[in-house]
């Protein structure tokens, strides 16, 4: 049998067939495994910015409610073993090792005859394998890439899909318009499943309530079927009373950050009151304590204060302008000391007209990831903005310049990127660093 460490090296061996969409190679890796997915129930999650989220607090609620709730999201922060979680438990390094196992003959039975699995594809099995034998009474699927053609779509018939919001993202993939996009995001809606989605600009939800009708699925919309009013929204939170689809929720407790959570929660919650309608029993008192209890690291995460630093997985043009508005609206600061590092695959030059508005001094280095830009590019574009920026391509080197440019009052801010946002949290949750004359420690 494979232990870890030869798991993940023939996973990461994978990983050099690139991410190939389509579904015929999946749906013969299921049969051969013996389709356990279609002895499983599913919350199905795509869009651009917010699945994670809205997977975080969905399988919150549910585990509340005392059901056995499975967890597959990508990528993942700090750790291989995220991707795949039951009850909020991470898979165990020797569960990865003895699946893989078991999946590895025919993988490469697939490979010898001319359709290798992708890396993706492989860890999407796994992740089901491992929900069939934890006997897990509902698994909440995140996306991978687009919906369509996307390996987890090889489910057939969900409890319901939910679509975040849609943005552009990936358009050498998806296509070069809101409307193409939307497009592969819809891909995840089945016949007679329901459809919860958050607010979408006019050209992604006319492409919504097309592929519905089409199906015969009903779509229930945030901002029109599920609305909200903040009452409070702040550092440690926010607060907010929904009235849903089936009831009303006066001050529901988010500690995630951003408004932005809000539109999050309110698909979260049609997508529970839709499991409500097909028999699941989930109460209102497991609905505010699910919320109360999410928990999505990296995302907006406040690792210290004074000086505050906050890490973001914003990696796209509509994320970062979220994040930006949280800036200026939420988070308290003097100056804002920003590390960012971007994918070249992105678009960098928005990202960056959004941040530098709300940006005092720069930091730029390299995330994790074969398709980082170079620092020293990346500060370049920045000072051609007028922002004085710093190319540093060590990120722990890059976190320590920034904490040391930054006085008590002022707000440390890692952003740009997921392969930059594990590797920093991982940095700050191991260091011990001398602030203002007082010995902080980030947790």
């Amino acid at each position: 049998m494979m232990n870890y460490r030869e798991a993940r090296e023939y996973l990461d061996a994978l990983s050099k067939f690139g991410s190939i969409l389509g579904l015929d190679r999946m749906t013969g890796l299921m049969e051969r495994l013996g389709n356990p997915h279609h002895n499983l129930q599913f919350v199905h999650v795509a869009g651009t910015n917010g699945k994670g989220s809205v997977t975080a607090m969905t399988s919150s609620i549910l585990q509340a409610s005392g059901l056995k709730v499975g967890r597959y999201i990508s990528p993942y922060l700090e750790d291989f073993t995220e991707r795949i979680a039951v009850n909020s438990r991470n898979i165990s390094e020797d569960r990865v090792a003895q699946i893989l196992t078991r999946t590895e003959p025919e993988v490469e039975a697939m490979a010898r005859a001319g359709q290798q699995p992708t890396e993706f594809e492989v860890i999407t099995a796994m992740g089901f394998l491992y929900f069939l034998e934890e006997r897990c009474d509902i698994v909440c699927l995140e996306v991978g890439l687009g919906g369509r053609f996307d390996a987890t779509n090889v489910i057939r018939d969900p409890l319901v899909s939910a679509i975040t919001e849609i943005g552009m993202d990936h358009m050498d993939r998806l296509g070069k318009t809101l409307g193409k996009i939307a497009r592969e995001k819809a891909g995840i809606i089945k016949p007679g499943s329901p459809v919860v989605s958050a607010p979408q600009k006019p050209s992604a939800l006319k492409v919504l309530e097309g592929t519905s009708r089409k199906t015969g699925s009903r779509l229930f919309l945030g901002g029109r079927d599920i609305t909200w009013r903040e009452r409070h929204s702040g550092i440690d939170g926010q607060t907010v009373d929904y009235a849903g689809l089936l009831g009303d929720y006066p001050e529901v407790r988010i500690p995630l950050l951003g408004r932005h959570q809000q539109e999050n929660a309110a698909v979260a919650l049609g997508s529970v009151e839709c499991l409500l309608s097909r028999g699941y029993e989930v109460s209102p008192k497991a609905i505010y304590e699910g919320f109360a209890k999410t928990s999505w690291p990296g995302r907006l995460e406040v690792m210290a204060r004074d000086p505050l630093v906050v890490i973001d997985g914003a990696h796209n043009l509509d994320g970062i302008l979220r994040l930006a508005e949280t800036v200026r609206t939420v988070l308290p600061h003097r100056r804002l000391v920003l590390v960012l590092g971007v994918l070249t695959d992105k678009d960098v030059e928005g990202m960056i007209k959004a941040l530098v508005p709300v940006t005092s001094y720069a930091v730029t280095t390299r995330p994790a990831s074969l398709r980082s830009m170079d620092p020293v590019t990346l500060a370049g574009m920045l000072g051609r903005q007028g922002l004085e920026a710093k190319a540093i391509e060590d990120i722990p080197r890059a976190l320590d310049c920034a904490l040391d440019c930054a006085g008590p009052e002022d707000m440390v801010l890692v952003a740009g990127s997921i392969y930059l946002a594990g590797p920093a949290r991982t940095y700050l949750r191991s260091k011990t660093q001398e602030l203002s004359g007082t010995q902080r420690i980030y947790l």
